[in-house]
């Protein structure tokens, strides 16, 4: 287990990660995720908010897998999102 800077490779990766989370997130999981959401989680969305510049992003890993995520925006108020799969062992 490790973690480590996000890389652009790892976008699909890490859409894949917080799309199967995201239920968690809504009010009303039976509903689907909304559109305004669901375009913030694609693989071109987390490749542009890896490379932006503007986001220290980092992932955890585990056997080879990406099971967390972190991404945190550099701003004078800065703000996060963490995305965790639980992991056996």
């Amino acid at each position: 287990m490790s973690i480590r800077i996000a890389r652009e490779s790892d976008a699909q990766a890490i859409s894949n990660l917080v799309k199967s989370l995201a239920h968690f997130y809504l009010h009303e999981p039976k509903n689907g995720v909304p559109y305004w959401l669901a375009e913030t989680l694609t693989q071109r969305a987390f490749t542009k908010r890896i490379c932006s510049g503007g986001f220290l992003s980092f992932v955890y890993e585990s056997g080879g897998e990406i099971v967390g995520y972190i991404s945190l925006k550099k701003t004078k108020s800065p703000s996060s999102f963490i995305c965790i799969r639980r992991v056996s062992g």
